[in-house]
């Protein structure tokens, strides 16, 4: 206890003891007076070390490279090291904390150190090794912390070698991440930033503590670096190198700032910090000497070499053909982009013989078409290039670093003639030549060709765009050459200006060191003006580069492309500059090879017909200093000859040689006249013309060549045109076929000789190989009536279309001396037709010999064209058929046949000029959409909200609204003003309409409008428009105006037209009046007003007033010409009363049934399109007349009774004998302008009641159609209706049937049984809902019929007849018959055509299911189904009962049924009171029996009991043994009426056959004509069997026993007795009981057979014929009649006592037995008594004494022992 407790106390003073240690080590964890210096080195250091770690690292790994870099200084270290062993101790022990041995610190400061607490002075630190020195200064004191060294350590890449140590390997590497990780982060620096990384120089520059921990300053400080030789990195100086320009190179300052955790978080560029006071001073060639900055952070610094990008994208370009084959060319293949630049690629164009550039393509020459790059200002890996097609449209970007794409420029096979669009397609000068054509009476023309070698007429004058060059270097102020060359441009300028046969346009290029267009292409007159309001400016070099650059942008758009290029370049100097991006650049007072190579690279970009080079005063060129002494040599040494040069890389036909004018430029003016007039001359000898005539065109008897010269004189602007003689040649003149020709001599002028190939229809005039065209002489040869083949005819029939345009300028002058246009009779400018001549392989030309050049040239002549004279028909003939249904129920259908004309007469003429005047409504609703259909008949409640609906107030109201869902509410919507308009505040039934279309009718108008100003402008350039707008007010927006100049200004107006409120067409004709009234119309033009409407009247406006307009329209114009008055309505609905009011107004206006109305806006194209036809008279319309229209109708319908009536009242209607067709004969058929049927007729039909019903039925036979002729001269053709289909209500109906078969037999399945409740009969009828055979037939093939059979009239359960075939049922049941008709799937159209009052009336309904119904009731309630009732019959036995005598008691007999001799077991049914079948349970659970038990009442003699619902079959009926009870007859009553054995009973066996008559016929018999089963009782109904059974009283259990006579109870046995009848003998033998036993026969006990059955019925005589032993044999005979089953009726006696009798009772039997007494022959003595009974007693009780004394003995003698 003791002990307990002093552990208990030793337990107690421990825990106090750890208790007051606890609370001492709480507090001891708790900072006691650290103040916040210490807390900051307590964190900071983990930090510090590890990065002092690094540091060591890096400074000994920069140490390694310097030692093998400075042997000197690596043993100066090696000998540090070994003076100070303490240090390299401590480094052993720590190398994490190991001191860059590179570092040199000294402190310069006072020796002593002042107080904490007192100012400090100004510190320096300083670090120095053999490149550079770097000095740290506090910029105030104490920012240098107390105790810090400078610690520097230059961040180099380090090659790692095998030689170096492991330790070695890892430092190096480390200094080598450090120094990835700085140019990374500049790198990232740069992508953000304008330049690129060209090298740096770095160094991880801070302050350590005595242990070698990183410090910061305390403030800022200024760091400056010394270099001992200036120095550049080895990248940096290569990119100058590369570069060739060191000026793109800058250097800065750059600090990789760092977070707490060491990460770099800012890259800043400390010379563009001001805040860094950061400077760097470089040598000229970018190499550092000095830098300074200022800092308040420590980490990596580094000098930064950058450079602006140069080259970011390449674009490499293919020139290949339109295959992509690769083309020869001469220039580069690449173009580089920069940063903030853009080139255009037709500028990389280059001039490939017999190829004509189009178009540029990027990736492929598949791909997207491409024609500028452009950069963005950005530089780096923000640079991005853009590829455009045109000015905005952008094609695809590049972004770093996809730098590169390939882009090809396509070009194609040279093609001959011009396309203009500022191309120039040939390049060669065109000497003047004219091909024209005069069309005469009957179609026939004149050809004439001409050649002068004067270059234009003052008709068609010669086009001249020039491009002056004009160089504004500064140099050209000097001795007024400037001065002198603006006199010069004047004078060519006005030279040419004074001329009436050229048009000139100019545009002028300045150029100094870059080049400007000055003007677009305009007049000389303002060159003039702008060169001289133009003055040289100061420090202007000269760049030929970017003047023809220039040049060629003026050349690329503007240009005509008949017109005549040519450039004059005009310079004093030789180039200095080039192109550089937007800028330039240059040496600036030298040329380069590399400016010389730019200049002629732009001048083989240029293409043009003559090049002229100028010079002013032009010297020796000076080179450029720098170049290679061979690039030098590649550098013309004199100016003139880099000029012409230049001039002749220029792609020119005429490349003039170089003039050189004096110092001041005074002789330009006489230089540039000799140019005017120079460029206007053609001179050429050895001319040969040749045309040969088209396919199209054959010469006839009248066609002779006319050959003439004619002087052409400038008067006053006025061209005068002087004979000097013609020669005129019959085509049948011999010579002309001669090999030589004819000889020409006009005006004693030999001109060489003409000929006539006939073969190929050739002319060929050659004036002889040294004959020159004299000035201002033309020559004409003219093919005269010459006229269009049967060839030209016949393909204009068929491809009702030319195939050519006649070129402009191909129409004879009213004097025949030039071509010209204009003129209201022209046949061939412009116009279309077949080519007159054959301009293949230059078969017709000119050719000649340029005698400048002396090269021989071709040019083709101009392609005039003929037209044929022919009408040809087009169109058709517009037919449409529709069925609608009238009565669903009746089946009756409206059939309307439409047609109308659409066919119109085309000439081949051209299309006469007309005028217009448009008078187009512009009122609001015209912004509805083009096409409205009908939606539904709701309230707003019904719309969806995201749609616009369109609704009219009523059927008589022609105002339209639009509404929209908005903000919770309904608003109507007014397109003619922004926003919503009002809410709808009604919300009432009616019926809105929807569209798909999503545009208006507006816009459709202005498409249409337009597209018909332009198609005019087209075929009848001649023609004039005028337009008057109408709204509520009507604005006349232009007057006439001549289509073919001014379709631009048309259409341009048709845009802009805008809509306003209100439809007053009035004022719009009022309008147009005015317009037709101010029109003289002097060339008696055709005039037509265009009223164009998409509604009613506003306002007061009644129709008399607007006809009041019309008329006043109608009287305009001369008599026979008077104005004709178009209309065209817009969606003018005729469902609604007021549109279609009109709808008939607009008719009534229009003359010559030009009414057109335009349901949908859409085919206002077509309308238009109509119209310009009728109104040109390129197309007539034409009426059909004589037709004969027949309409086969459907043999599934027939005509109304009605409708044959009707029919039969028109004199020009057929009906045929069967009236299945309808004949209309001699109909005329209009032409419709809107589409609207001119030929309406409308019948009924019904569907027969032969068709059952359908969907998507057609109304009419395939012949239906229209026979006419198209003109009288035609053939007769057939054009077939449509053929409607239509929904065709279907009935199908079904009956009921019944059929009797007796129980146990099977459902009738025959076919006409079933089929009488449907099936195939004889015929179809809609009425009856029947089928007929054949129809029936073709359904259930089809699987469109289908008879479904069920068990139940749910119609749940399906059975199949031949399921129904296995059934028999017991009692009367019933099947359901379901016939279904599936129906065809109805088309959009069925039931478009079978929908009234917007019911879809459907055959079969939805589900496309027509279900038979009952016949037999009543329609409203009739059964989807019929009835099949089976009648089942059943077999009864009637069993009576009758005893001879009645009992005292209930008797009960028992009889067995059997069925076709198998045991049938019933049941008795205390509900029915008699028996009936056993179920199959009651067999299964061994309740029912075979057994049938009849009870006769006590105190009767008879009882009877029935067997019920007995199936058909054979029965037998016994009576099973009965005790005392036997039978005596068996009776077949007569109300039996099956089959029995009544005749044939045998034995008491009774046999009926149920559902057999009394014959044993079946009863049951075929009803073929009810189509059913029945029962048939004329010989018994099969059904009854009767029986009575009568009994007689008997003794079943009987015997004979043989006694003594003296003593009854004696039994004797041994006699042997005989019981014969007539029929058997039996041997009876007695037994020790006297009991005689009976055989068949019987020897002894050992041989006999005993009786095994009962004994057989009759009256037997029983004698004994062995008495027993002792006895003597009696003479007593006995009678004995047996029954049945062996029973007895009575015994006698012969001696007529009365027989003893003694019954003996075994179990439940008892047993009567008669005795048959025999008389002993002695008495013997009686036997008996107790005998050895009482001695066995004795001896057993003495044995049982005995052993009870032995017993006791043994008992005594165990006691003792």
């Amino acid at each position: 206890m003791k002990s307990n407790t002093k552990k208990r106390l030793i337990a107690f003073m421990l825990c106090m003891v750890l208790v007051l240690s606890s609370a001492t080590s709480a507090f001891a964890d708790e900072p006691q007076n650290t103040d916040s210096q210490s807390q900051t080195e307590a964190v900071a250091e983990p930090a510090a070390d590890e990065a002092t770690g690094d540091e060591a690292a890096v400074n000994s790994s920069e140490q390694q490279q310097q030692e093998e870099q400075q042997p000197e200084q690596q043993q100066q270290q090696q000998q540090q090291e070994q003076q100070q062993p303490e240090q390299q101790q401590q480094e052993q022990q720590q190398p994490e904390q190991q001191q860059p041995k590179t570092e040199a610190p000294t402190v310069e400061a006072p020796a002593e150190q002042p107080a904490a607490e007192e100012a400090q002075p100004i510190q320096q630190l300083t670090y120095e090794d053999d490149n550079v020195k770097i000095t740290v200064d506090a910029v105030e004191s104490g920012n240098i912390p107390e105790g810090a060294t400078l610690s520097v350590t230059p961040i180099i890449k380090q090659e790692i070698t095998d030689s170096m140590s492991d330790e070695e390997k890892t430092k190096a590497e480390e200094l080598n991440d450090q120094y990835d990780h700085t140019e990374k982060k500049l790198n990232e620096k740069a992508k953000d930033e304008t330049y690129d990384i060209a090298g740096f120089l770095a160094y991880d520059i801070t302050f350590v503590d005595a242990d070698g921990n990183k410090m910061e300053p305390n403030g800022n400080v200024k760091i400056s670096m010394d270099y001992k030789k200036a120095e550049i990195p080895e990248e940096a100086k290569k990119a100058i190198d590369a570069k060739q320009d060191e000026q793109k190179l800058d250097v800065t300052v750059m600090h990789l700032e760092e977070d707490e955790q060491g990460e770099v978080k800012e890259v800043v560029d400390m010379v563009a910090d001001e805040t860094k006071e950061a400077t760097v001073e470089t040598t000229e060639t970018k190499e550092v000497e000095k830098a300074a900055f200022v800092t308040d952070s420590f980490s990596t610094f580094t000098i930064t070499w950058k450079y602006k990008s140069t080259t970011y994208f390449k674009l490499t370009l293919h020139h290949v053909d339109e295959k992509g084959n690769e083309l020869p060319t001469t220039l580069s293949s690449d173009a580089t982009l920069n940063y903030d630049s853009d080139i255009s690629f037709s500028d990389y164009v280059e001039i490939i013989d017999n190829y004509d550039y189009k178009y540029a393509k990027v990736d492929k020459i598949s791909g997207k078409t491409v024609t500028s790059a452009v950069t963005n200002g950005s530089s780096g890996k923000r640079a991005k290039l853009t590829l455009y097609n045109g000015k905005d449209n952008k094609v695809e970007t590049l972004s770093y670093p996809a730098t590169t794409k390939n882009i090809y420029l396509v070009y194609t096979a040279k093609s001959t003639g011009s396309t203009g669009g500022g191309t120039i397609e040939d390049t060669a000068p065109h000497l003047s030549h004219q091909k024209y054509i005069k069309k005469k009476d009957g179609n026939n023309y004149d050809l004439t060709l001409n050649v002068s070698s004067k270059k234009g007429t003052t008709s068609s004058k010669k086009k001249f765009d020039i491009v002056l060059i004009m160089d504004t270097s500064t140099s050209m102020s000097n001795n007024n050459k400037w001065g002198n060359s603006k006199t010069a441009v004047n004078k060519l300028i006005d030279t040419l200006s004074s001329q009436t046969t050229v048009d000139v346009n100019y545009r002028l290029v300045t150029f100094g060191t870059t080049a400007q267009i000055r003007t677009n292409w305009t007049t000389g007159k303002t060159v003039k003006s702008t060169l001289s309001n133009y003055s040289i400016k100061e420090d202007q070099g000269t760049n030929y580069e970017d003047g023809l650059v220039k040049a060629k942008e003026a050349l690329s758009s503007g240009t005509r492309a008949d017109a005549e290029k040519i450039i004059v370049f005009l310079t004093d100097g030789q180039p200095a500059y080039y192109k550089s991006g937007t800028s330039s650049a240059g040496p600036g007072s030298s040329t380069s090879y590399e400016l010389y190579q730019h200049a002629l690279d732009a001048a083989a970009k240029l293409k043009c017909d003559r090049i002229i080079p100028v010079g002013i005063g032009l010297e020796s060129v000076k080179k450029y200093y720098y170049d290679s002494y061979s690039d030098q040599q590649k550098v013309p040494d004199s100016a003139t000859v880099l000029l012409q040069n230049v001039a002749n890389k220029v792609n020119a036909t005429t490349k003039d040689t170089v003039f050189n004018s004096d110092s001041s430029g005074s002789n330009l003016s006489t230089k540039f006249s000799e140019i005017a007039a120079d460029i206007q001359k053609f001179p050429c000898k050895n001319v040969t013309i040749k045309d040969t005539l088209s396919e199209y065109v054959e010469t006839t008897a009248n066609t002779k060549l006319q050959l003439r010269m004619v002087k052409k004189t400038t008067t006053n602007d006025h061209d005068t045109y002087e004979d000097q003689g013609k020669q005129e040649i019959l085509l049948t003149d011999k010579d002309l076929i001669r090999s030589n020709g004819k000889a020409v001599s006009i005006n004693e002028k030999s001109l060489g000789t003409v000929k006539y190939d006939s073969g190929k229809k050739q002319v060929t005039w050659s004036l002889g190989a040294s004959y020159e065209l004299e000035d201002d002489i033309y020559y004409y040869i003219t093919i005269t009536d010459v006229k269009p083949t049967t060839s030209a005819e016949e393909k204009y029939k068929t491809d009702k279309a030319y195939t050519d345009t006649g070129d402009s300028n191909t129409d004879a002058s009213a004097d025949g001396n030039y071509g010209t246009m204009g003129n209201a009779n022209d046949s061939s400018s412009e116009k279309k037709g077949f080519p007159s001549n054959d301009n293949t392989n230059h078969n017709s030309s000119v050719t000649y010999t340029n005698t400048k050049t002396n090269k021989s040239q071709t040019e083709d002549y101009q392609k005039p064209v003929i037209q044929v004279d022919v009408e040809l028909i087009e169109g058709d003939l517009q037919t449409s058929k529709t069925a609608k249904v009238d009565n669903w129920d009746d089946r009756t259908y409206n059939i309307t046949l439409n047609a109308s004309s659409n066919y119109t007469k085309i000439t081949s003429k051209e299309p006469e000029p007309v005028k217009i005047v448009f008078v187009l409504d512009t009122s609001g609703s015209m912004h509805f959409r083009s096409s409205l259909v009908p939606y539904k008949t709701c309230t707003t409640d019904d719309l969806d909200k995201k749609e616009t609906y369109y609704y009219v107030l009523s059927t008589d109201a022609a105002t339209m609204y639009r509404v929209k869902y908005s903000d919770e509410n309904w608003y109507y919507i007014d397109d003619s003003k922004e926003g919503l308009g009002e809410k709808l505040t009604d919300n009432k039934e009616r019926l809105y309409y929807t569209t798909n279309d999503a545009n208006d009718r507006f816009y459709y108008l202005k498409q249409a409008a337009t597209n018909f100003t332009t198609q005019l402008a087209q075929s009848s350039p001649n023609s004039e428009i005028a337009l008057v707008t109408f709204n509520k007010t009507a604005t006349k927006e232009f007057d006439f105006k001549n289509v073919g100049k001014e379709s631009a200004y048309i259409t341009a107006t048709i845009s802009n037209m805008i809509t306003a409120g209100g439809t007053y067409q009035n004022k719009g004709l009022d309008k147009a009046y005015d317009i037709l009234t101010a029109d003289t119309n002097p060339s008696n033009l055709k005039r037509y007003v265009v009223l164009l409407t998409d509604g009613c009247p506003n306002g007061d406006i009644s129709y008399n007033t607007i006809q009041s307009s019309v008329n006043n329209i109608k009287t305009t114009g001369s008599t026979d010409n008077k104005t004709k008055l178009i209309t065209v309505g817009v969606g003018l609905d005729e469902t609604n009363t007021g549109l279609a009011e009109a709808k008939k107004q607009l008719k009534n206006y229009a003359d010559d049934n030009m009414a057109y109305n335009a349901n949908d806006a859409s085919h206002l194209n077509t309308i238009f399109t109509q119209i310009l036809g009728q109104t040109t008279n390129s197309n007539t319309p034409i009426n059909i007349t004589g037709a004969t229209i027949t309409d086969y109708i459907d043999p599934r319908f027939e005509l109304t009774e009605a409708t044959k009536k009707e029919l039969k009242d028109d004199p020009n209607v057929t009906i045929s004998a069967d009236g299945m067709s309808v004949t209309w004969k001699n109909q005329t058929i209009n032409y419709s302008t809107d589409g609207t049927p001119t030929w309406t007729k409308t019948f009924q039909v019904r569907a027969k009641d032969t068709f059952i019903g359908d969907n998507n039925v057609t109304t009419n036979g395939a012949k239906s159609g229209i026979t006419y002729k198209v003109t009288t001269k035609a053939e007769y053709t057939t054009k077939l209706f449509p053929r409607p289909t239509v929904n065709v209500k279907s009935q199908l109906k079904v009956d009921n049937n019944t059929a009797t078969i007796f129980k146990a037999d099977s459902i009738p399945t025959d076919k006409d049984v079933l089929g009488k409740l449907f099936g195939g009969g004889d015929v179809t009828s809609y009425e009856n809902g029947t089928l007929s055979e054949t129809d029936f037939k073709n359904l259930i093939d089809n699987k469109r019929l289908t008879l479904e059979w069920f068990t139940d009239s749910a119609l749940t359960t399906l059975i199949t007849p031949d399921e129904m075939e296995t059934i028999t049922p017991n009692d009367t049941t019933s099947y359901y018959l379901k016939v279904t008709y599936k129906t065809n799937e109805p088309t959009p159209e069925s039931k478009t055509n079978t929908t009234k009052n917007n019911t879809i009336y459907i055959s079969g309904g939805d589900t496309r299911s027509t279900v038979a119904v009952n016949k037999n009731d009543d329609p409203d309630d009739a059964k989807s189904y019929g009835i099949y009732t089976i009648n089942v019959i059943k077999g009864k036995i009637q069993l009576t009962k009758q005893l001879a005598t009645s009992s005292t008691e209930d008797r009960q007999f028992t009889f067995t049924l059997k069925k076709d001799d198998t045991d049938y077991l019933v049941r008795w049914d205390n509900v029915l009171k008699a028996y009936r079948p056993g179920t199959a349970d009651e067999i299964t659970n061994g309740t029912a029996t075979s057994t049938i038990t009849v009870t006769v009442s006590a105190n009767k003699s008879s009882g009877e009991i029935a067997i019920i619902n007995l199936p058909r079959g054979n029965y037998k009926l016994s009576e099973n043994d009965q005790t005392d009870y036997a039978i005596e007859n068996v009776v077949i009553g007569d109300t039996t009426n099956c089959w029995s054995n009544n005749k044939n009973i045998t034995g008491d066996t009774v046999t009926f056959t149920m559902g057999n008559n009394t014959n044993n016929t079946n009863v049951i018999v075929k009803d073929d004509q009810n189509h059913t089963w029945k029962q048939d009782s004329t010989d018994g109904a099969g059904q009854l069997g009767v029986v009575t059974y009568i009994n007689e009283n008997v003794i079943s259990n009987w015997g004979i026993q043989k006694t003594s006579s003296t003593n009854s109870n004696l039994k004797l046995k041994g006699a042997r007795f005989e019981l014969k009848s007539a029929n058997n003998t039996y041997i009876g033998v007695s037994n020790q009981n006297g009991f005689v036993n009976w055989y068949t026969s019987y020897t002894d006990e050992n041989t006999n057979t005993p009786l095994m059955e009962k004994m057989q019925v009759g009256t037997y005589t029983l004698k004994e014929i062995y008495a027993p032993v002792g006895y003597a044999k009696s003479t007593e005979t006995w009678t004995v009649v047996i029954k049945k089953n062996g029973s007895l009726k009575s015994i006698t006696s012969s001696a007529g006592t009365t027989i003893k009798t003694n019954s003996q009772t075994a179990g439940t039997t008892t047993i009567t037995l008669y005795q048959f007494e025999n008389t002993p022959l002695y008495d013997l003595p009686s036997a008996g008594g107790n005998g050895i009974y009482l001695y066995m007693i004795g001896g057993i009780l003495l044995m049982f004494a005995a052993a009870w004394i032995l017993y006791k003995n043994k008992c005594r003698e165990v006691l003792e022992r």
